[in-house]
């Protein structure tokens, strides 16, 4: 598996990279799914930010995405740090994919949000695939990716749906109105 290791604002140096690629190796000494690994290593300028160094790792497998984050005074520790979390992740997508009994407990909600007048712009596109799943499926996804929502194409309806991490630790799902 070839693991490719980016960075912005800090020199990518044959030290960092071996420690990167020796870490992330014995993850996948038991995870062989891994299609790809991207992992991006930043420093942030601001000089009032302690944990100025950002570690990222994007690991795509056929069936999902996994993505964790974490930031750290050292670029080290922030190694260290998303190492130990990307583990985790891979141990529940395993989890789940041996027991796929195990669905959790999904409370529809149609939710309509309204902002102030602040004007804000686009700073960031990301486009990706669109892969038919069920709102099951999405929540499992948005677990992976620890992130606060997840678009998905509704296998049931065919149709685009959003499903979203309530504050209650319960998910919402909204879906376009027929």
């Amino acid at each position: 598996m070839n693991i490719i290791v980016k960075g912005k604002n800090i020199e990518i140096t044959p030290d960092i990279k071996d420690y990167v690629t020796e870490k992330i190796s014995k993850i996948l000494r038991y995870f062989n799914q891994a299609i790809s690994i991207d992992v991006e290593l930043l420093v942030e300028k601001n000089p009032s930010i302690k944990a100025n160094n950002i570690a990222e790792v994007t690991l795509k497998t056929k069936g999902a995405t996994i993505r964790v984050k974490e930031a750290s005074s050292n670029i080290y520790s922030a190694i260290n740090l998303i190492v130990d979390k990307l583990e985790r992740q891979v141990k529940k997508y395993k989890n789940r994919l041996i027991d796929s009994t195990q669905k959790p407990n999904l409370h529809t909600t149609h939710e309509l949000i309204t902002g102030g007048k602040k004007k804000a712009r686009i700073v960031k596109i990301k486009s990706f695939e669109f892969i038919p799943m069920t709102p099951e499926e999405a929540v499992e996804q948005l677990e992976l990716l620890d992130h606060s929502f997840y678009i998905f194409r509704n296998s049931e309806t065919d149709q685009v749906n959003v499903i979203y991490k309530r504050k209650d630790g319960n998910f919402g799902l909204i879906s376009p109105s027929e």
